[in-house]
C-alpha cells in the first residue's frame, strides 16, 4: 500500500503543529496531568476540578477522552456529567461523523458497565 505522503511530510505536520501552539503545550499538558491527579486522589472537589478542566479542553477529539474519564466515576453520580461530552459529539459531527458514533457507543458502554438504566440513572437489580 502506498501512502500519499512521505515520512518527512508526516513529521513536518507535527513540527508545524508544535510551532503553531507553542508555548500553550505546557499548560495543556499540565491540565491533563492535573485531571489524572484529581481522578486518582479522590477529594470532595475532585469531580468539580475534572469537570472544569474538561470544559476548558473539550474540543472534539478530547470528547472521547472525557467519556473515557467519566467511565471511572463511582456510583452514585449525576448523569448530567455526560451532557457536555455527548453535546460535543453532536457538535463535532458537523466535521466528523465518526465522532458522534464513537461518543454514543462510548456512552452506551459506560451505562452498560455501570449497570445503569438510562431512564433513572439508578443501579438495576439483578
Amino acid at each position: 500500500m502506498n501512502i500519499p505522503f512521505t515520512v518527512t511530510e508526516f513529521y513536518g505536520v507535527f513540527s508545524a503543529y508544535n510551532t503553531a501552539v507553542w508555548p500553550m503545550q505546557l499548560p495543556l499538558i499540565a491540565l491533563g496531568v492535573l485531571s489524572i491527579v484529581f481522578l486518582i486522589r479522590q477529594r470532595s472537589n475532585s469531580s468539580m476540578g475534572i469537570s472544569a478542566i474538561l470544559t476548558a479542553l473539550l474540543p472534539c477529539a478530547a470528547t472521547l477522552f472525557a467519556i473515557g474519564l467519566l467511565s471511572f466515576l463511582v456510583k452514585p453520580y449525576p448523569r448530567s456529567v455526560f451532557s457536555v461530552p455527548v453535546s460535543w459529539c453532536f457538535v463535532g459531527s458537523q466535521a466528523d461523523l465518526g465522532l458522534i458514533v464513537a461518543g454514543v457507543l462510548g456512552l452506551m458502554l459506560i451505562v452498560q458497565s455501570k449497570n445503569l438504566t438510562p431512564a433513572n440513572g439508578k443501579a438495576s437489580s439483578q
